[in-house]
């Protein structure tokens, strides 16, 4: 009888080992080797969803190949960003001149823009398996307006474009793609309430599973 006793609990044993072997495997981070693709920065991926927008508009814009002044309206902290992609998608029509001051006589048109939106952002938070790495949702929205005038302010052309790009990016890797000296380029990372209540609850069946061998092999 005590044969079939400690046979019984040695089955039991066995059992849960297989069971906590299985646990442990869904929450361990390593995986099977597979190429790893570094993801675009903030900033460069904000600046992709900027030439977009630039795409968009400029190859429309009558400029031909003379040389146009670049004026930015309205105030903006990231106005730097956008700059200095028309100034780099520019060149392809003619010679850029920035910084013209109030005043100053010039035969040349003035591209003028201004900023509506420009955000970067994390919206969610996700598992794309149950005990998975978490993933989080990036998403970059752009909204610029453009207006060519000639040198005695009559307005030529104008138009607005707006693109919004997303993608999909490990929770780790956020850090190495975050750029710290501007707020607009480190969003805030969302809180996961998936993870709040389901992972404890996990924990908590695991553990109890633990002390409930402990005593029953006692």
């Amino acid at each position: 009888m005590a044969d079939r006793v400690l046979k019984y609990k040695s089955k039991r044993t066995s059992l849960w080992i297989k069971v906590l072997f299985l646990v442990s495997i869904l929450f361990s981070s390593k995986s099977f080797a597979q190429e790893k693709i570094i993801p675009p920065t903030n900033e460069a991926f904000l600046r992709q969803t900027i030439k977009d927008v630039l795409e968009d508009c400029l190859k429309d814009a009558p400029i031909d190949s003379q040389m146009v002044w670049v004026k930015e309206e309205g105030e903006n902290p990231s106005v730097w960003i956008v700059r200095e992609e028309i100034v780099s998608f520019l060149p392809k029509t003619g010679p850029v001149g920035v910084g013209k001051k109030e005043g100053q006589e010039s035969s040349s048109p003035v591209l003028s823009y201004r900023i509506i939106k420009l955000n970067l952002e994390y919206p969610e938070i996700k598992r794309k398996k149950l005990f998975g790495k978490s993933w989080v949702k990036r998403e970059s929205q752009v909204a610029i307006s453009f207006s060519l005038s000639d040198p005695d302010g009559k307005i030529l052309w104008s138009k607005r474009g707006e693109r919004k790009n997303s993608d999909l990016l490990r929770k780790e890797e956020l850090l190495s793609l975050n750029n710290r000296q501007y707020p607009f380029l480190c969003p805030e990372i969302p809180q996961s309430t998936w993870g709040r209540y389901v992972e404890p609850a996990v924990v908590t069946v695991v553990v109890g599973g633990l002390i409930y061998l402990f005593f029953a092999n006692r």
